[in-house]
């Protein structure tokens, strides 16, 4: 069955309350800006809000909600960008119909902000360095990267 039937099937006793759906921001930090577009903000009641980001894949081991600066960039976005608040982020997997949970707080956000400012710097400066590893099989500069080259040389 398609994961739209499964999904459906799912959820249909309760759709929840989106305020957002594929929903696009931009938001500065420190005058560097990110710009993304969030799958899902769900509003929970008495002013709170959830993120919600889809995967078509199954849900691996573990809760990678819990440390995704993907989802922590949505969530500073709610609250710098929206004015919302934040107050949990979550990874839908649509193959099995899984949910991945994680807190949000005060000290993830500033962690996110901090974690923006390095890169920003790392990037203004071109201090990013190679680092290949087994993704580099599905990259499309591969061809062009000899660090990637070699890695899969050396490891396959």
């Amino acid at each position: 069955m398609a994961l739209t039937s499964e999904f459906w099937k799912a959820n249909q006793a309760d759709f929840g309350r989106p305020l957002k759906l594929e929903e696009r921001f931009r938001l500065e930090v420190d005058g560097d800006r990110v710009e993304g577009i969030v799958d899902r903000v769900e509003d929970l009641g008495s002013g709170e809000v959830a993120v919600i980001d889809y995967k078509s894949g199954a849900a691996p081991d573990g809760n990678p909600a819990e440390g995704s600066l993907q989802l922590s960039i949505y969530a500073l976005a709610c609250k710098e960008y929206w004015g919302l608040n934040p107050t949990r982020v979550s990874l839908y997997y649509l193959n099995g119909n899984s949910l991945r949970t994680a807190d949000v707080d005060t000290p993830r956000l500033e962690a996110t902000k901090h974690t923006i400012r390095t890169t920003a710097a790392r990037i203004n400066a071109a201090d990013f360095p190679p680092n290949p590893d087994s993704r580099c099989n599905d990259c499309d500069y591969l061809r062009r990267c000899d660090h990637g080259q070699a890695w899969i040389r050396e490891n396959q």
